[in-house]
């Protein structure tokens, strides 16, 4: 996959190999039980796969299933009646050998989930065609999202949301047309160029990813997101999984006092000649009403990682989520294929920040490559997984600004380092570089000026 595809062909690339993964996990599945075999039959039907391949393969199960037959390779090749060959069945066998079938459960949202915004967008087409008028002055889209609410019979299933959907398009239309339309609260990242690049920051459900090589400054960036939150009266659920709680509560600490925070009697002195004594007393002011609305997880098997989120979510809600960073979370027993866990760790964020509609800051790190080729970095350079570069809604990539000599680097002040932000993917639209400028001892970020 290169970083030239658009994002309609990325989702659709990514949307066919969750389908293949899904079909691989049910050959698996049902050598070992067919513990979640039943209930996926029951919830998709081989309409719902993009790949008509991977359709008939689902349906083949089926037909297997229903007749009492073993479920393997080659009853469903025969069922299928020449749509799938066995030998393609035993790749897709072989792709999900090694890996937990609990995966299966979420496969089967994210096709479904797929499934149902293709029918909704065939539903505003149809409306959309059958409103179509000479000479259009826009009234005949508003007429079409007007009428969405009706199409929704014939494109939901049982206990699905569509028509309240379809609904809320239409209002949105509405109020557009009436001009008092309020575009959806966003979580901004606390940097004007680059909220600019996003239109006003992070929106729920959508999933920003941070891309760096180690120390270039991601949890410095991460931080400084979190206490612009933290200063706007949002709640922040912070995930470190490599830095202790103590540390990243120390560095936002010295974010919002813009003082660096003393580690020693040596430093003490230090910060204080450095920022001054009032800067020094800003560090010691009354911040439990910012620590109230900031909670942490650490590091744990995924299932349980996700699910701990999730019961922090039904406790109560957060404004943000932060992930520092993709790559750590820990796989299942048995896991040791480091693609394959980091491509279900970024699945399984974006179904999250889907589903409890959370704005998600992930941080990642890069590969060497772009390093040792000296260029900047490109979003097909994430460690270990194509599939962070497909899920994410945006990418940002970090590193050291362009233009400088090795010893102009070494001159810089920890107080004023530049770093190149390139924004690689803008599922809204624009894309470019900044240059910003980055204070290591007050873990602030701040314009550094247009690269």
């Amino acid at each position: 996959m290169t970083d030239t595809k658009e994002p309609e062909q990325e989702r659709e690339f990514h949307r066919r190999e969750t389908e293949a993964e899904l079909v691989g996990y049910l050959l698996r599945d049902a050598r070992d039980g067919g513990e979640h075999l039943d209930a996926t039959l029951a919830e998709l039907k081989g309409g719902d796969f993009a790949d008509a391949r991977t359709g008939a393969a689902f349906e083949a199960i089926r037909s297997v299933r229903v007749q009492g037959g073993f479920v393997f390779e080659r009853s469903v090749a025969e069922a299928s009646r020449g749509a799938v060959s066995a030998a393609e069945l035993t790749e897709l066998l072989k792709h999900a050998n090694g890996l937990a079938s609990m995966n299966i459960p979420e496969l089967v949202k994210c096709v479904k989930r797929e499934a149902l915004r293709d029918a909704r967008e065939r539903a505003l087409r149809t409306a959309q065609e059958k409103n179509e008028m000479a000479d259009d002055d826009g009234e005949s889209v508003l007429s079409a999202l007007e009428s969405l609410p009706e199409l929704c019979g014939g494109v939901s299933g049982e206990g699905d949301d569509a028509t309240a959907d379809f609904r809320e398009i239409a209002e949105e239309a509405q109020a557009i047309d009436a001009g008092t339309f309020v575009d959806a609260e966003r979580v901004p990242l606390g940097v004007p160029s680059v909220d600019d690049l996003l239109e006003g920051g992070i929106a729920a459900g959508e999933m920003l990813v941070l891309a760096a090589r180690p120390a270039c400054g991601k949890t410095a960036f991460a931080v400084h997101v979190a206490a612009e939150a933290l200063k706007a009266g949002k709640k922040v659920l912070f995930a470190t999984l490599e830095m202790s709680r103590k540390e990243i509560c120390r560095r936002i600490v010295s974010n919002l006092a813009e003082c660096s925070c003393p580690r020693s009697v040596k430093r003490w002195k230090e910060v204080e000649k450095a920022f001054g004594r009032d800067k020094i007393e800003r560090l010691f002011d009354d911040r439990q009403e910012i620590a109230k609305r900031m909670r942490f997880i650490g590091n744990m098997p995924r299932s349980k990682f996700f699910a701990k989120i999730r019961a922090m979510f039904r406790r109560e809600a957060f404004d943000l989520l932060i992930v520092d960073y993709l790559q750590l979370i820990a796989g299942e027993a048995g896991e040791t294929n480091a693609y394959e866990r980091a491509t279900l760790n970024s699945q399984q964020m974006k179904m999250l920040a889907n589903d409890l509609s959370v704005p998600v800051l992930a941080l990642a790190q890069l590969n060497r490559a772009s390093a040792n080729e000296d260029r900047p970095p490109r979003a097909s350079d994430m460690r270990d997984s194509g599939a962070i570069e497909q899920d994410a809604d945006f990418i940002l990539l970090l590193s050291e600004a362009t233009g400088q000599t090795e010893e102009e680097r070494k001159q810089e002040s920890p107080r004023g380092k530049t770093r190149r932000l390139d924004c690689a993917k803008n599922r809204r639209g624009a894309t470019g570089t900044r240059n910003l400028s980055f204070d290591f001892l007050t873990f602030r970020v701040q314009e550094g000026g247009a690269a």
